[in-house]
């Protein structure tokens, strides 16, 4: 949801030429790797420009920009008013809570839901990281069906009934 809906946004600033000057990173591929193993989200990233950033920082200012969108152009591009504001209002909880402490969102961030999961494991069988049952736990994490998958068991919030979407899967709402 927030992954799709923060994307919808950033999209409609760059249709309505709102966005501003991009926020670029002087080595993407690199920045990326380098976020996805930062845990304590404090890591600054080079900028283009030859400042620096952490990740946080540039969510902070992508909102910033999108929070000025929406007052000059309103939030239809994104389903109204309703949805658009709900978008907003979730990014800016998430990155609150991810200031506090990402551990708050285990149950709506997968990777925090994941993190917690294969710690507390770890922790109960006084396991390394590079440990091969860590390994093959992670490959189920992503594993969608309720009877094999661990995410279905972690209590991650669901924004749509299951049962919604399996009657979706024959009648598309």
């Amino acid at each position: 949801f927030r992954k799709l809906c923060t994307t919808a946004v950033l999209l409609a600033m760059v249709e309505d030429a709102a966005a501003g000057e991009p926020v670029r990173i002087a080595t993407p591929v690199e920045a990326m790797h380098a976020v996805s193993r930062d845990l304590s989200l404090s890591n600054t990233l080079a900028m283009h420009d030859g400042s620096t950033m952490t990740a946080l920082e540039i969510q902070w200012e992508l909102l910033a920009r999108a929070g000025s969108w929406a007052e000059s152009h309103g939030l239809d591009p994104v389903g109204g008013e309703d949805v658009g504001s709900l978008i907003l209002h979730h990014w800016a909880e998430v990155l609150e809570a991810l200031e506090r402490d990402p551990l708050e969102l285990s149950d709506r961030l997968d990777w925090v839901s994941k993190y917690r999961l294969l710690s507390a494991y770890r922790d109960r069988h006084d396991l390394e990281w590079t440990d091969a049952r860590l390994r093959a736990m992670d490959l189920q994490y992503h594993d969608l069906r309720p009877s094999s998958g661990q995410a279905p068991r972690l209590g991650l919030v669901e924004l749509v009934d299951p049962l919604e979407v399996l009657a979706a899967t024959s009648e598309p709402p």
